[in-house]
């Protein structure tokens, strides 16, 4: 039936009338399009012509299709998009267009879809974009602009987007943003900038993001080489971002400036992790009150690779959730002590040999506690931590009687390491070993004293 359908043409549904869906994708014979081609589908609300041969359109085959609320063009073979090529879709909501052949955008070809919220644009072959890109849709929310060859953003580039909530420009190669970019779109609050070549922020560059809620600049080329106050700290006005996502700096972001997350105080979830090199001092977090989900995860490249400060999370009261996996050879004792909320705990895959109840003091919340994949030795130095991950309750250690003892010759698990002699008190043998050597020493000095007259009369008479 399918194939008759395509041999007869879209036509042979003319009996359709109510029909509300149709999905023609992956139809390898759909080369062009008719002028009437929907005439007879006037209460049509989705069309995918998805994965097709289409390169040519023509505005006179959607007139009929005054109900269509979604269309899908998406893979197939346009280079542009003529003049007025939509304009019959006045009531269209989301228009698919991805990966296409598209240099350059034609915002005359979207005139008159003045009710369209979400937009795709991802996949093209798109230069550059600027303030007429988008003049013909003032009520859009979604944009997704994402794996396109974007090098540059002018000064508001999306000035006539004013309900925009979701702009997607991740996998391009924006190396510059110009200041007032974004300072038009009051009502985003997802920004993904993710996969760039940023390696700078400018002045204002994120003015007028005031509900701004998320923030993907993961994958770029952010780095700084000293912790010296910047003079522009480049969130100060994201007062309403909840996530913030720095992951997988080309270079690793170094060195973290002091005043780097300056105006984040609603800031609940920051991913640090996937970075060759990350140093924080012990200022870094003070303004992130909010704190609750942090991860500085996978910076492993060298014993350097991350360097925190021993006060770096005291004043992260409300943190909830810390990743530190596969990055870490030691622990600081005291480090996490202010963590007091904190439920969830992971130091996977890291180099760490020993934990001890000093590594642990004050997690008076937690609830989950993974070590998997560490170096734990079976020796007295471990006799806390295996006696208390059997013993708590509250407490759950994923994979704990799979944890072996990482020592030559030592073939067990550290569950059952034998700890009884780490229970021998040493300082009460030393006391008791000396008391008795003093006494020793004591009745033999006095035996002697009282006794050598007695022997040398003796030793006289005889």
């Amino acid at each position: 039936m399918y194939q008759e359908l395509l041999t007869g043409g879209i036509k042979r549904l003319a009996k359709c009338t109510r029909l509300l869906s149709l999905d023609l994708s992956q139809s390898n014979n759909l080369v062009h399009l008719n002028d009437s081609e929907f005439d007879a589908m006037p209460s049509l609300q989705r069309l995918n012509l998805n994965t097709c041969q289409l390169s040519f359109l023509s505005n006179r085959t959607w007139g009929a299709l005054q109900n269509l609320r979604a269309l899908d063009l998406s893979h197939n073979k346009f280079k542009r998009f003529p003049d007025f090529a939509f304009s019959p879709l006045r009531y269209l909501q989301s228009l698919f267009l991805s990966r296409h052949s598209i240099t350059e955008l034609n915002n005359m070809a979207f005139y008159g879809l003045y009710s369209l919220k979400e937009l795709n644009l991802a996949g093209c072959w798109i230069v550059e974009i600027d303030k007429y890109s988008f003049a013909q849709f003032p009520n859009l929310e979604s944009l997704d602009l994402g794996y396109n060859n974007i090098w540059t953003l002018k000064c508001r580039t999306f000035q006539f987007l004013k309900k925009l909530q979701v702009l997607i420009l991740s996998q391009n190669r924006l190396k510059d943003i110009e200041e007032n970019a974004f300072s038009d779109l009051n009502y985003l609050y997802k920004l993904d900038l993710a996969y760039n070549i940023l390696s700078s922020f400018q002045a204002g560059l994120f003015l007028g993001l005031e509900n701004l809620e998320v923030l993907n600049l993961s994958f770029n080329k952010i780095s700084y080489e000293t912790t010296r106050t910047l003079p522009f700290p480049p969130f100060m006005n994201l007062k309403s971002v909840k996530q913030l996502n720095l992951e997988g700096q080309i270079h690793g972001i170094q060195v973290v400036p002091t005043n780097f997350f300056q105006g984040l105080n609603g800031l609940q979830e920051l991913l640090l992790g996937k970075n060759p090199m990350v140093f924080l001092d012990d200022l870094q977090f003070d303004s992130l009150i909010n704190l609750t989900k942090l991860d500085i995860s996978g910076t492993k490249s060298g014993d350097r690779s991350l360097s925190l400060n021993i006060s770096l999370f005291q004043k992260l009261k409300r943190l909830k959730m810390l990743r530190l996996e596969n990055n870490l050879v030691s622990l600081t004792p005291g480090m996490f002590s202010g963590l007091e909320s904190l439920q969830v705990f992971s130091l996977r895959f890291n180099n760490l040999r020993v934990i001890n109840q000093s590594h642990l003091e004050n997690l008076k919340s937690l609830k989950y506690f993974d070590l998997y994949g560490n170096k734990l030795q079976c020796s007295c130095d471990s006799a806390w931590f295996k006696n208390w991950s059997i013993n708590t309750a509250n407490v759950h250690i994923p994979y704990l009687r799979s944890y072996t003892c990482q020592q030559p010759n030592i073939q067990s698990l550290l569950i059952d390491f034998d700890d009884s002699m780490c229970n021998f008190d040493l300082g009460k043998v030393c006391f008791f070993c000396s008391f008795s050597l003093v006494l020793t020493t004591m009745v033999s000095s006095w035996f002697i004293a009282k006794m050598t007259p007695s022997l040398w009369y003796g030793f006289y008479i005889f």
